[in-house]
């Protein structure tokens, strides 16, 4: 969620619906256990100069769905990082937001049974393929 790229990002080669984060521990935990009981939330906004102050929760990865190419995502369209409990709960409305606007209408389902990101084809099935991994602290 800050302004440049996690290098500690762990969405690589996951299936599309989000269901194993955990088939790589050792990467989780070198993303998680550096300092985080001192990490602060890097939920921030560059045009506005906004960064939260409060105590980060979990480490996170979000499809920036329809932004996927920024420079602040990943190779996989994800922004990552950790995030306090308020931006949290946030980002899974967001999320759950995200995925029931981007489902096919009904006429719409005739030629397009899934939802895709409309920046890289991803496919959005529910708010997991959108809030990917959520990892407590």
């Amino acid at each position: 969620m800050s302004s440049d790229v996690d290098a500690q990002c762990l969405a690589s080669g996951r299936p599309s619906n989000g269901t194993a984060l955990m088939s790589r521990p050792t990467a989780v935990r070198a993303a998680t256990d550096h300092s985080a009981l001192d990490q602060q939330c890097q939920l921030g906004f560059l045009d506005s100069g906004f960064r939260c102050s409060l105590p980060a929760v979990a480490y996170v990865e979000f499809h920036m769905v329809g932004h996927c190419q920024r420079f602040d995502c990943d190779a996989h369209g994800n922004a990552c990082g950790v995030v306090c409990a308020d931006h949290l709960d946030a980002l899974d409305y967001t999320a759950q937001c995200t995925a029931a606007e981007m489902q096919p209408t009904a006429l719409g389902r005739l030629f397009k049974r899934v939802a895709q990101c409309p920046t890289c084809g991803k496919t959005l099935i529910g708010a997991s393929d959108v809030l990917q991994a959520v990892v407590a602290l």
